[in-house]
């Protein structure tokens, strides 16, 4: 995508399916709880628990926490992914009413970013990543002579992927707001991909009390 003042880099919005994981590069292990969980995670949503409050046998409020993962694939060597259409679906299957949403990439070169969508600003900041750790610069973390910790076949050369992410957080607390994301006007969540053309998870938690039966969603 390109305009007159030249490149635009790589950005799309991500509304795809939530709770979907794939099992490449995950070695296989005894089976116990962790590897119990992930089996759950790998069929999409789970339920890790619902709290009720009761007064006598009134039920007075009902906190629901989930769990689940948006998967995302992504195709450039920097890419700016808008995941808060399916922030936003996630929230309502959920069916929270007032709470909060825990955003973090399970990736060491990602991040997470809450900006505006305007391409000419997405360009400014994939100039300030390639002033701040350049493509072209050498770095010891690719330097394979050398290197000896987490080396894996076909290693990929991203050191610069690495000090990029580390520019932006790995995790972002959304309010949840009346059954929807409480973001403001022109705020967007992105997955930010910095070593793109790979298979990204984004693991969710939400936690909150639930909509009322046949309640709807502000528009």
């Amino acid at each position: 995508m390109t305009d007159a003042s030249g490149p635009v880099p790589a950005s799309r919005p991500y509304s795809g399916p939530v709770g979907e994981r794939g099992s490449w590069g995950r070695p296989q292990q005894p089976a116990n709880l962790a590897d119990i969980l992930e089996r759950v995670l790998d069929k999409g949503i789970i339920i890790a628990g619902d709290i009720r409050v009761n007064l006598l046998d009134i039920e007075l409020l009902t906190v629901k926490i989930r769990l689940l993962v948006v998967s995302v694939d992504t195709h450039a060597p920097l890419e700016f992914v808008d995941i808060t259409a399916a922030l936003s679906r996630a929230v309502d299957e959920a069916g929270l009413c007032e709470g909060l949403l825990v955003a973090q990439t399970r990736h060491t070169t990602t991040g997470l970013l809450i900006n505006e969508h305007e391409p000419l600003l997405l360009a400014d900041l994939e100039a300030l990543f390639e002033r701040l750790a350049p493509a072209a610069a050498a770095y010891a973390h690719d330097d394979f002579s050398r290197r000896v910790v987490n080396l894996m076949p076909a290693e990929r050369r991203n050191g610069q992927a690495h000090c990029r992410a580390a520019l932006l957080r790995t995790s972002e607390s959304l309010s949840v707001t009346d059954g929807r994301l409480d973001l403001g006007r022109w705020q967007r969540v992105f997955l930010v991909d910095f070593d793109g053309g790979q298979r990204r998870e984004v693991a969710l938690t939400l936690m909150g009390n639930a909509r009322e039966q046949g309640s709807g969603i502000r528009g």
